[in-house]
């Protein structure tokens, strides 16, 4: 008879032996994409709204403002009041850094 778990030992890279000899499945590697400002080609985290060169450009009090949209927005998605702050907060952010560079 054929081990139950050999599909796991051949398998295609999802599971690993974890301690005990028991087999679990891999974490998977977070996804990416990329910085929300224009012209910039940083691969972050899903979680992060820019990089962090053009998050500390942000004016704190514009980060706050996005931390507190991003929180509504969490618990509710489907609101259009949520999404429109979410959204205007995300612009305003991104809007800060383009003036920002256009002074520099």
């Amino acid at each position: 008879m054929k081990n139950a778990n050999n599909h796991l030992r051949n398998g295609n890279g999802k599971y690993h032996q974890g301690r005990g000899g028991v087999f679990v499945a891999r974490r998977s590697r977070p996804e990416k994409h990329s910085c929300l400002v224009p012209d910039c080609e940083c691969q972050i985290r899903v979680s992060m709204l820019m990089c962090p060169d053009h998050w500390r450009q942000v004016p704190q009090h514009i980060q706050e403002a996005v931390g507190v949209a991003w929180d509504e927005f969490k618990y509710f998605p489907g609101d259009r009041r949520v999404i429109e702050s979410y959204s205007a907060a995300r612009r305003a952010a991104v809007e800060a850094v383009k003036e920002r560079e256009a002074l520099a």
